[in-house]
């Protein structure tokens, strides 16, 4: 239990060098509500996108949920249903590049953590049952916010495992023969005492945006961001106004395969309920 409420807390370069981007907009009723939403992820062409919410009609607690856009404007979000959803938590989706297979992370009791990874792969238009990803992924501990690399042989993840530098790090861990081996810890130029989560990496894969918590909690969840130098990650930075402000909790981060667009959750206003999903756009600057 202890592990669930700390796994749900979590959900719920230089500033110049991040570029212009434009005043966020919120996704609007049809994706956001009164509950939350969170943990988003978008097809390539971004016509399609998941997300975790636990507003009413859904399976139980935090269900995952889709919308599509139909004539430019996304319609209704609707549940993923029987083929995804169980009475139990499902929550932070991925989508592989070629859409065939959703990674999500899953508090059913079918693995053996707290927080497991469950991927899904789409047949004919159809979600088949979704599998655990066994040991070194899932494990006693919570494991969870899986993020696949642009060529699909390395696996971002937070876990609360040992070996850690905090109570939630992001490790990685490498497909060997087809079988996912020896997840490592990304280190301190990454995480840090408190909790890091909802790993998202650019289209090249040559950079990472994650979600940063204090230890002490006294401010407010924020969106950090590092680079590889010469396959060495670099200390990472806060993203700058306007993803991040002075007050707002800003979680979840999602960057579109041609880097013009972010996606990101916000308490900020407008907000339709308690956290919303919220776009912005590359004005100038290196994205």
């Amino acid at each position: 239990m202890r592990k669930s409420i700390v796994f749900l807390a979590l959900f719920a370069s230089t500033p110049n060098a991040w570029g212009q981007w434009s005043e966020p907009v919120n996704l609007g009723p049809n994706i956001n509500s009164s509950s939350f939403e969170f943990g988003h992820c978008l097809t390539p062409d971004e016509d399609t996108i998941y997300f975790a919410s636990d507003r009413p009609g859904g399976k139980g607690g935090y269900d995952l949920w889709c919308s599509w856009k139909e004539k430019e404007e996304w319609v209704p979000a609707r549940n993923m249903d029987d083929s995804i959803n169980t009475s139990w938590n499902e929550n932070s989706p991925f989508l592989s590049s070629d859409g065939g297979v959703l990674y999500f992370s899953s508090t059913r009791p079918y693995g053996p953590g707290d927080y497991d990874i469950y991927s899904a792969e789409r047949k004919n238009g159809v979600w088949q049952m979704p599998i655990c990803l066994s040991y070194p992924l899932s494990t006693r501990y919570s494991d969870g916010w899986p993020c696949l690399s642009p060529d699909g042989n390395q696996l971002y993840f937070s876990s609360d495992r040992p070996g850690g530098e905090g109570h939630l790090d992001i490790w990685m861990a490498e497909k060997n023969k087809g079988q996912w081996v020896n997840p490592i810890n990304l280190g301190d130029s990454i995480n840090q005492p408190g909790w890091e989560s909802s790993p998202a990496l650019s289209p090249d894969g040559n950079e990472l945006y994650f979600r940063r918590d204090t230890v002490t909690q006294n401010r407010p969840a924020a969106i950090w961001h590092t680079a590889k130098r010469k396959e060495v990650w670099q200390k990472a930075t806060k993203l700058p106004s306007p993803v991040n402000g002075p007050e707002d909790r800003v979680t979840n981060p999602f960057l579109s395969r041609d880097g013009k667009r972010f996606y990101f959750n916000s308490e900020r206003e407008p907000n339709f309920g308690l956290t919303d999903i919220f776009i912005t756009e590359h004005k100038g600057g290196k994205p």
